[in-house]
C-alpha cells in the first residue's frame, strides 16, 4: 500500500466501516420482511431508509475505492504470489455482493429477490472474515 497517498488508507476503512455497519444495521430488518422471522423491535434501528440510503451510497463509493486498488495492489500482489488465495477470494466476493446488491433491488419476482439477499448476506459476512485474514497475512509477510 505504499504506492497509494497517505489519505487512501484511512478513506478505504472509513468506507469499508461504515458500508459494513450500515449493512449489519440492515440485516434484522431483511430477516424480518424477507424472512418473515420475528425479531425483537429493539433490533431493528429507526430510520431504515437513511441507513439503505447510506449503504448504497457507501457501495457506490466501495466499488471506486476497491477500483483503485487493482491497477496496483492487486496486481503486484498476484505478481509477488503473496496472499494470492485470500485476495482472489476477496475479489470473487466483491464480484458476488456487487451483483446480488443489484439483484436485491432490481430482480423484480420475489423467488429472485429472497435469494439475492441471502446470497448478500452470507457472503458479505464471510467476505468480512477473509478481508481480516488478508490484511492479517500482509502485516505478516
Amino acid at each position: 500500500m505504499k504506492t497509494y497517498p497517505t489519505w487512501f488508507l484511512p478513506t478505504l476503512w472509513v468506507c469499508f466501516g461504515l458500508l459494513a455497519a450500515s449493512g449489519l444495521l440492515l440485516i434484522p430488518g431483511m430477516l424480518m420482511l424477507r424472512l418473515e422471522m420475528e425479531v425483537p423491535e429493539a433490533l431493528v434501528p429507526a430510520g431504515r431508509i437513511r441507513w439503505a440510503a447510506m449503504h448504497g451510497f457507501m457501495a457506490f463509493v466501495s466499488v471506486i475505492v476497491v477500483g483503485a486498488l487493482l491497477p496496483q495492489h492487486a496486481r503486484q500482489g498476484l505478481r509477488q504470489r503473496r496472499s494470492r488465495l485470500t485476495g482472489i477470494l476477496l475479489l470473487w466476493a466483491w464480484g458476488v455482493a456487487i451483483v446480488s446488491g443489484w439483484g436485491i433491488y432490481y430482480l423484480a419476482d420475489e423467488f429472485w429477490s429472497l435469494w439475492s439477499s441471502l446470497t448478500h448476506v452470507t457472503v458479505v459476512l464471510a467476505l468480512m472474515v477473509v478481508l481480516a485474514a488478508h490484511v492479517l497475512a500482509g502485516r505478516r509477510a
